[in-house]
């Protein structure tokens, strides 16, 4: 006979193995506003910059203003001191000087994030965004990723133009980070539910994954 304990612990060994397949690619773009947008986009895949600092498992939201300079390769127009842009997300094209440079006048400039349009047309799943100047360890705390050329083009289009005038932008989004994850695999776990070493595993991994969950 099968106790309670035992068949909770063997639906959390079923559940653990589908995070460890699923979590690594759990990061999107949501559209908050415009409705429009929102109805056509369920959601939107993006590059993780690794310059530096990652919100991993969580969610960063806000308004979307297009850089002005287009780049943000230098002082962001319209950001400093704006009680309302400051919390809002900045969008720019990708080229024109390192990402550590654009995430550095992005965190002066107050944005909470900045979204990046691949300036070529290639699978943003197997783009590895990483600054050769930073290698990684930048010490600009100032989360930076990419949508692709197509995504980039159709959230740019629903940006009124007069945002920096009106002091609003009717796009909004969510920048939702998965897990750590770096890389995917598959685990299958088989186990004797009516022998108690098979719960070993399942005690050790849960302390584990669920103390990285909530650190």
């Amino acid at each position: 006979m099968i106790s309670d304990l035992q068949a909770s612990r063997a639906w959390t060994a079923a559940l653990v193995c589908l995070l460890i397949v699923v979590c690594g690619s759990c990061s999107h773009l949501h559209i908050v506003a415009p409705a429009e947008l929102r109805d056509k986009y369920a959601s939107m895949k993006f590059a993780i910059a690794h310059v530096g600092f990652i919100p991993w498992n969580r969610t960063i939201s806000g308004e979307v203003f297009y850089a002005d300079p287009k780049d943000a390769c230098g002082p962001l127009k319209g950001v400093q001191g704006d009680s309302r842009t400051m919390l809002s997300l900045i969008i720019a094209e990708r080229d024109g000087c390192s990402l550590s440079t654009k995430a550095y006048w992005g965190l002066i400039s107050g944005a909470r994030g900045m979204i990046l349009i691949d300036s070529d047309k290639e699978d943003i799943d197997k783009v590895n965004l990483v600054d050769p100047l930073s290698g990684g360890d930048s010490a600009v705390e100032f989360p930076i990723v990419m949508v692709s050329k197509e995504d980039g083009a159709e959230l740019l289009a629903n940006i009124n133009k007069d945002q920096y005038t009106v002091g609003y932008s009717t796009l909004s989004v969510s920048l939702s980070f998965g897990l750590n994850a770096k890389t995917t695999v598959e685990v299958e776990y088989w186990m004797d539910p009516l022998h108690r070493d098979s719960y070993s595993f399942i005690d050790m991994f849960e302390t584990y994954f669920f103390g990285k969950l909530l650190s």
